[in-house]
């Protein structure tokens, strides 16, 4: 019994989504608009399976584009209503999600980009595709999407502009503070320990260390030059606010063009359950792509 505890404290933990009651076309079309074309697509590249949803304007382009990446336990069909969205107003859009290939079996895992390459692999059918506009691209994230979408900007310099909806930017931090709140929250972590490895990635700690630190677009800040708007909200309880303040503050002693807004009473996935917060953070959403893809 306590074993099956911890195990739903695990996976509660590492969910990430906060996705209970979420509505993700809350505020977006609930169908694909007739002047908007869609498509999907799949491929593997060595361990890594990828998935790639895509909706687009009529037309040949080139447009401008925005690559889309979901929160855990989010599929890139899942924001469909977003990719609309986004090609009703001329934008091509195209969401990713990705599992790895384990014992020849596409699974769902908690951290499933392991490295560098993995990670700029992603957009290689974006940059194939010939309606997309290499010189006007962005990057949307929500959840560890968005901490996702974050070390994509550090890696593929091309991206013009990002929006980080309440993303984890510090995973070794969070880790270490919530497992010394507690025993239950020491044996949750125990017990994800061993899903961690299960899932494959790793044989000790340092392993699992390793993939935390490597997964933390904090410690890549260096690296990211592209202006971000980061919106969260300050009632998450999933995702810290603190671990957008001090990213965007690293960014902006750089070059003072990034951006935090914080939604009051916010919490996490709040966008995809109150209209009214939907609504204001998306008018923000576009403000900012519009302002580095369409000028």
């Amino acid at each position: 019994m306590r074993r099956a505890t911890a195990l739903m404290l695990a996976i509660a933990l590492f969910g990430l989504g906060g996705c209970a009651s979420v509505n993700f076309s809350l505020i977006h079309p609930a169908e694909a608009p007739a002047d908007v074309v869609t498509w999907s697509e799949e491929t593997r590249s060595g361990e890594l399976a990828i998935r790639y949803e895509w909706a687009a304007p009529q037309g040949l382009g080139p447009f401008p584009t925005v690559v889309v990446q979901p929160g855990i336990d989010t599929a890139a069909h899942d924001l469909r209503a977003i990719l609309w969205d986004l090609a009703s107003r001329g934008y091509l859009a195209v969401a990713i999600d990705y599992g790895r290939v384990i014992n020849g079996e596409s699974r769902q895992v908690r951290f499933p980009l392991r490295n560098a390459a993995e990670i700029a692999v992603l957009l290689e059918p974006v940059r194939a595709e010939p309606r997309v506009d290499p010189t006007r691209m962005g990057l949307l994230g929500f959840s560890r999407g968005a901490a996702y979408s974050l070390l994509l900007a550090a890696e593929v310099p091309e991206f013009r502009a990002a929006v980080a909806y309440y993303p984890i930017t510090d995973f070794e931090r969070w880790v270490d503070e919530r497992e010394q709140r507690s025993a239950i929250w020491r044996l949750a972590f125990t017990v994800a320990r061993w899903q961690f490895r299960s899932e494959g990635h790793g044989v000790d700690d340092s392993d699992l260390r390793g993939l935390l630190k490597q997964s933390s677009a904090i410690n890549r800040a260096q690296d990211i030059r592209t202006p971000v708007l980061f919106i969260h909200g300050d009632r998450d309880s999933v995702a810290p606010l603190r671990d957008s303040v001090s990213l965007n503050a690293l960014l902006n002693e750089r070059c003072d063009c990034s951006k935090l807004i914080v939604v009051r009473n916010g919490d996490h996935s709040f966008n995809f359950k109150d209209p009214a917060k939907a609504a204001n953070s998306w008018y923000a959403t576009l403000d900012w792509l519009a302002r580095y893809l369409k000028a």
